[in-house]
């Protein structure tokens, strides 16, 4: 943040940003640029914002993200400018900036010159070598110069970094080796600082060669440090020195860190006992702790005449910047150089930093915020066991190591969160925690077991969760393990235990799941819930009370979870069992947070079923009941993710919903729920390809939630993201091997191994969907053969979600526009008949007010009109209708295809403006859907239609046969 204060600052005061350029950065950044005046005050120049508290850190980081590579961009598309980066001291960058620093590279927009400079990379932790693999193996940052500079003195690790960095990438590094200055130009250097160029300058210069060995930085610290001493002086107007004393005096220094050691080493003994307590505080430090802390350290020694107040210490803070060991900040004080605050530390030995960590610590948790305890807990564990000594002391640590847990966690920092709780649990006494502080221990173990779930560790979850269920004392407080259990199965994929567990669960609870759910038993289920709910209004359902026990409220929880679980391997009898089981619990016995789910569930049975009035009933009553205050944020959230697209497509445009993903996608992360987080992201993408939302943007919004839940480490939660990322890389690649395009193997996976793990999980969402995005690429590329047959598959699978639910309108058209496709060039009838069920399906949609079945249903139309009639004039203004549309729309994908459809049939037809639409599809294709491939496809001559298509006139016109059996 201090880098982008720095930009701005610079920026105006250049006077290099107009008002022009001001209202570019307003309109890019929108209303996330409050997120950059609350962190950047020197930002509000270029906005209309003033800063205030009003936005939480933890539901704003990730967009805050976004506004950061926004602003960037923009800045850096000024040509009056270019743009440079400095990072220095990467190593100690933390997680959230180096994800910050990695999405401006992963940003393709920026299409000016960036520079970025990485100094002292021989410092380089693994994650900062990470962060640098990241930006040399990123091909699509063709605008992109990084400079890594280091320092020599650590020889091997230098080459182990470079081999590391270079190993697998074929790029050309050049290697550029800064040597020392020759000792003319240390003559020069040092003549110029001291504007005398007498014959005993030269004498000095000789020596300051000799003692710095020609380090430019060493020169001027080396002439510093000789005045600050008293070897230099100037009289009159020269200089005065002593060479000898100087040799004897001033040793040899190979590194900035001897000659602020020596620096350091001349300080007076209060100013050395306030900076070594600063040091430990931090880089950046407030005053009010360290006068607390430093103030009986000073006084220890002094008599009652010579005691220190708060005003002595505020003069040696004074003093400190005077020296320029400090400078003041806003908030407190800051060292002026990290290698400083380092020597301070150096002068410590580990008593005395434990000592110290402790004072501060004891002194943080006097303040009694939440961020203070955050800040005790640090210090007090750094302290160590020589301060915690009785059983009392570490109860109170333990304590304070669940409270900073617990901020760590609203703050969505979960991997900071179970660091303290470890050590929470680790300071308590191993034959004591049980037995006198139960409830202390049980809550750090049962947070723990969930930070382990939140933070990808499924061993060490089930661990500590065994432990929790093990220790419980009742049923109520097996509760929340339970429902970790059962998310920890799910995510590890073992579906066999994950069903037996679960009536494990339930029957302790009180509830039971008959292990074989016959179809006459579940017939008759249906039936009673029916009539339960024929005679039930929905305001009585709404109106009802909240369940009060707290077993069925788990029951509940457990069942939907379950039904979730079976709807995703495709176990009809039990997922509609569970969502039977659900309803009638909440009509008989009242809400709970989870009610929602099961009846969202049973709406996605009626559907499938085929009774839409009674589906879309129980969808919209389930959503009501998700609007309701007493549905949690984690019920909402795996409502939205896995059902809502299913029952919300019926009724609401499809680019409506994205907002609702999109705050679906950040509410989870926010509570750690990774599984609704990638369902949630999932659809909002397949929502922008159905759409026709740009493919470039999409793409980045893909790259940015892969980044947020990998770093969670649960690869699992990946697996569904990768077909359409590879299908959407797939249309941005720029090749002529078309056929390559149609599989769906490259940089993000290898489909044959996708599909291998996917039927090993018997998990028919996944090969569902992996199938049907090769289906619209085989169908892009015109392999029509291939595209057929992927269809049939995706219908084999009959995975709800392509039958009724929210795939089904994409899916039936690029199947109707195929079969379509096929007839023409085949000429066989049964071609036809299968598009007219698609089209049916279709219709049927529009004539149930479905209001996203007319983009798609108007292209079949023309298909079928083009069959019907030659008249060329009423083709054409059927094709222009159906553009306009899809242009008044917003769908580019369909605009580009329907111009892509005109050009086809009025080159059939002879028609003069054939290549009018072929111009206007190829532009609409690669300009505002981004589809390169697609484009380029087109501008090669090729069609959808092969060449030896064969012109039909009269067919009928209907079709009795089903499309679903």
């Amino acid at each position: 943040m201090a880098a982008f204060s720095d930009l701005c600052d610079l920026t105006i005061q250049s006077d290099a940003c107009n008002t022009a350029q001001r209202k570019a950065i307003q309109e890019c950044l929108g209303s996330d640029g409050q997120l950059l005046v609350n962190s950047v005050t020197n930002i509000s120049p270029f906005l209309d914002y003033e800063p205030h508290s009003g936005i939480k850190h933890e539901s704003a980081i990730a967009k805050f993200r976004a506004a950061c590579k926004i602003f960037l961009r923009t800045m850096a598309s000024f040509k009056e400018h270019p743009l440079v980066i400095f990072l220095d001291d990467i190593q100690w960058m933390d997680k959230d900036s180096k994800e910050l620093v990695k999405a401006f590279l992963q940003d393709t927009e920026m299409k000016n010159l960036i520079l970025i400079f990485l100094d002292d990379i021989q410092w380089m932790d693994k994650d900062s070598k990470e962060l640098v693999k990241a930006f040399l193996q990123d091909t699509e940052m063709k605008n992109l110069i990084l400079i890594l500079a280091y320092r020599d003195e650590d020889g091997e690790e230098i080459e182990a970094i470079k081999n590391s960095l270079t190993k697998r990438n074929k790029l050309c590094i050049t290697d550029i080796s800064l040597e020392n200055l020759e000792q003319e130009d240390i003559h020069d250097l040092v003549k110029k600082q001291l504007a005398d160029n007498s014959d005993k300058i030269r004498e000095l210069s000789k020596l300051v060669f000799r003692k710095t060995q020609g380090n430019p930085f060493h020169v001027l610290q080396f002439i510093s440090t000789l005045q600050r001493d008293g070897l230099l002086k100037r009289c009159d107007d020269s200089w005065v020195f002593d060479i000898d004393h100087i040799q004897c005096d001033m040793m040899v220094s190979n590194s900035v860190a001897a000659l602020l050691s020596r620096k350091v080493q001349c300080c007076d003994r209060e100013t050395t006992e306030m900076l070594k307590v600063a040091s430990l505080l931090g880089y950046n430090f407030p005053s009010e702790v360290l006068i607390e802390v430093v103030l009986p350290a000073l006084n220890s020694e002094a008599s009652v005449r010579e005691k220190k107040t708060a005003e002595c210490v505020q003069s040696l803070l004074k003093k400190s910047v005077d020296s320029q060991f400090l400078e003041e900040t806003q908030h407190g004080y800051q060292f002026s150089h990290d290698k400083i605050q380092a020597t301070f530390v150096s002068l410590m030995d580990k008593i005395e930093k434990k000592r110290f960590h402790f004072a501060i610590g004891r002194s943080f948790l006097a303040r009694s915020t939440d961020a203070s305890i955050l800040q005790a807990a640090v210090h007090l564990n750094r302290a160590g066991e020589a301060h915690v000594i009785s059983a009392k002391d570490k109860v109170e640590l333990a304590d304070i190591n669940l409270k900073a847990s617990k901020y760590c966690e609203c703050r969505s920092a979960f991997s900071d969160s179970a660091s303290f709780l470890r050590k929470g649990w680790a300071v308590l006494d191993e034959k004591s925690k049980w037995s006198e502080h139960f409830a202390l221990a049980f809550d750090l173990v049962e947070s723990l077991a969930r930070m382990e779930f939140i933070n990808g560790d499924l061993d060490a979850c089930r661990v500590a969760n065994k432990e929790v269920l093990y220790r419980a004392k009742s049923i109520d407080m097996k509760i929340k393990p339970f429902i970790l259990e059962i998310d920890a199965l799910v995510a590890a994929n073992d579906g066999v235990k994950i069903i037996t567990v679960s009536r494990k669960m339930l029957k302790e609870l009180g509830f039971s799941i008959p292990r074989t759910i016959s179809t006459l038993r579940l017939l008759i289920k249906l039936k009673g819930v029916r009539r339960l709910l024929a005679k039930t209004t929905d305001e009585d359902i709404l109106g009802l009370s909240g369940a009060n026990d707290p077993k069925l409220c788990t029951a509940v929880n457990i069942m939907v979870r379950l039904g979730s679980f079976a709807f995703s391997k495709q176990n009809v009898n039990l997922r509609v069992y569970l969502a039977l089981l659900v309803t009638e619990l909440t009509i008989n016995c009242g809400l709970s947070p989870y009610s929602c789910i099961g009846l969202g569930l049973l709406g996605v049975t009626e559907l499938l079923l085929g009774n839409e009035e009674k589906g879309i009933r129980l969808g919209e009553l389930a959503l009501k009941l998700v609007s309701q205050v007493s549905c949690s944020k984690e019920a909402k959230c795996f409502f939205i993710s896995r059902l809502s697209s299913s029952l919300l497509y019926f009724k609401s445009r499809l680019r409506r919903l994205l907002g609702m993903y999109d705050a679906s996608f950040y509410a989870s992360i926010e509570i750690g729920d990774i599984s609704s987080a990638s369902l949630s992201a999932l659809t909002g993408f397949y929502l922008v390809l159905f759409t026709g939302g740009n493919l470039k943007a999409l793409e980045r919004s893909i790259n940015t939630v892969y980044c947020r839940i990998g770093d969670f480490r649960q690869d699992v939660f990946l697996l569904p993201l990768k077909p359409v990322q590879q299908l959407v890389i797939n249309m941005l690649t720029r090749t002529d091997d078309w056929e390559s395009l149609t599989v769906l193997t490259g940089t993000i996976m290898n489909e044959d191994e996708y599909m291998s793990e996917s039927i090993a999980e018997n998990n028919d969402f996944y090969i569902s969907t992996l199938l049907f995005c090769k289906m619209i690429l085989a169908y892009t590329f015109g392999f029509e053969e291939k595209a057929q047959l992927m269809s049939q598959e995706v219908k084999d699978c009959s995975f709800f979600a392509f039958e009724k639910g929210f795939f089904s309108l994409p899916f039936c058209f690029y199947s109707a526009m195929i079969s379509y496709g096929r007839y023409q060039s085949t000429g066989q009838r049964k071609h036809l008949r299968t598009a007219r069920k698609y089209r049916k399906v279709l219709a049927r949609h529009q004539s149930n007010r479905n209001p996203n079945a007319n983009p798609f249903l108007t292209i079949i139309d023309v298909e079928e009109l083009a069959l019907k009639s030659t008249d060329p004039i009423l083709i054409m203004q059927a094709c222009n209708t159906s553009i306009q549309l899809q242009a008044g729309e917003d769908f580019s994908n369909l605009e580009a295809l329907a111009n892509e459809q005109a050009s086809r049939i009025m080159r059939n037809l002879g028609g003069p403006t054939a290549e009018t639409y072929r111009d206007r599809a190829i532009h609409v294709y690669s300009h505002k859907w981004g589809a390169i491939a697609k484009a380029r496809w087109l501008q090669k001559g090729q069609d959808l239609i092969s060449e030896d298509s064969v012109e039909v006139i009269s067919v009928e016109s209907s079709s009795n046969e089903e499309l679903w059996p």
